[in-house]
């Protein structure tokens, strides 16, 4: 049955378009497929990276973006560079695990977070934010710090004409004391150790059970029976 409106000639004209259409997308396909077979896709990669993790793009910036994540997507749909391309995301995927692993680690004495009796065992705490109920988790870091934050001095101690104690500026963390038991004899001079003390007293015992054992009802004089 035929529409009352069906103009042949209008549906040649649309199915051309369409075959026009599809001969395009092939052509543009083969020399996308062309040109992004002489692209390194581990450089790609860090760039569109390096771009996501841009916090103030521009316009260009912004384009060049989406161009490099179609590309992105045309290399991983077309499979070009697969072997480059499972050796990085494998590669990615080891230094991820790798990374959660060290910061999950507990350094004990090397972390800055250690106390012998609060945290002996230098785990890292968490900042929480009771406002706005988030949650922060601080860098696992070790003593010495390596990478230590240089601050400008506050321009009102210039102001105030306030004068800063001699000796060296106050370190990041705190060398921790106490820490190691001392003997006995080095913290309290003048006195014996214990051992002696408990040998010595020990003798003591022994004499005067000894001098109770010789005045005994066995031990009688014999000047009171002459008697």
């Amino acid at each position: 049955m035929i529409r009352g409106n069906y103009s042949l000639a209008k549906e040649v004209r649309k199915n051309e378009q369409k075959h026009k259409q599809k001969l395009q997308q092939k052509q543009k396909n083969a020399h996308l497929n062309k040109t992004l077979q002489d692209v390194n896709p581990v450089q790609l990669y860090y760039q569109i990276e390096r771009l996501e993790n841009s916090t103030d793009l521009d316009h260009h910036q912004k384009k060049r973006l989406e161009k490099l994540r179609s590309d992105w997507a045309f290399i991983r749909k077309n499979k070009l560079h697969k072997e480059k391309i499972d050796e990085l995301l494998k590669r990615i995927e080891k230094d991820k695990l790798a990374k959660e692993k060290e910061e999950n680690r507990l350094k004990g004495k090397e972390s800055i977070y250690f106390n012998p009796e609060l945290n002996p065992l230098g785990m890292v705490p968490t900042m929480s934010d009771a406002v706005n109920g988030l949650s922060s988790r601080l860098p696992n870091a070790s003593k010495p710090l390596k990478h230590r934050t240089v601050y400008q001095p506050d321009p009102i101690i210039a102001q105030l004409n306030i004068q800063p104690p001699n000796g060296s500026p106050p370190q990041f963390y705190k060398q921790v004391q106490n820490t190691v038991l001392t003997s006995f004899t080095s913290t309290i001079q003048g006195l014996p150790p214990p051992s002696s003390n408990k040998r010595k007293h020990s003798t003591i015992n022994s004499d005067d059970k000894n001098h109770d054992e010789s005045d005994g009802p066995n031990n009688f004089d014999s000047t009171d029976d002459e008697r």
